[in-house]
């Protein structure tokens, strides 16, 4: 579900897992992790949903909508 989720995001802005986690400061081994089913830490998560503008919840699976601020 999560990377899914973080895959159709990044589309939608433009980018892709790897160069996201340039942006944050990850490795981009943390790409290849997630795409084979790992999940972030919280920590990261966070990052990664303040970066693409949407919630940890829903890139964890909630299915109310991505946006941030509704």
């Amino acid at each position: 579900m999560f990377y899914e989720r973080l895959v159709a995001i990044c589309a939608e802005k433009g980018t892709n897992p790897t160069a996201l986690c340039d942006a944050i400061g990850l490795a981009q081994s943390a790409a290849t992790r997630w795409k084979q089913g790992s999940v972030p830490r919280d920590t990261t998560m966070r990052k990664i949903a303040d970066h693409l503008g949407t919630t940890s919840a829903y890139l964890k699976g909630d299915p109310e909508t991505p946006e941030e601020n509704k």
